[in-house]
């Protein structure tokens, strides 16, 4: 809150309702500030988890592509593959 807010207007009077109901509201601002941020963070730890979860998905997937290829070009690129989604799952 910046100086010029806490100024009394030259009066003496302690309880000021005006400056009350700015700490009130500057309060609950923050207060709602703080639950967006809250959920943002759940949401984005539950996003991490589905995306590696994808990944160890297509990681699988690409594992039985490399068993069942004939060609060597074909279990070269599906072990690229692998190789690829074990790295960005972490």
């Amino acid at each position: 809150l910046a100086w010029f807010w806490r100024l009394n207007n030259g009066s003496d009077v302690q309880e000021d309702p005006w400056m009350d109901e700015f700490y009130r509201v500057n309060w609950l601002k923050a207060k709602a500030r703080w639950e967006r941020w809250e959920e943002e963070l759940n949401l984005v730890q539950h996003e991490m988890g589905w995306t590696v979860g994808w990944f160890r998905h297509k990681m699988g997937e690409w594992e039985k592509r490399y068993q069942e290829a004939a060609k060597l070009g074909h279990q070269a690129y599906a072990q690229r593959q692998v190789l690829v989604k074990t790295i960005l799952k972490g």
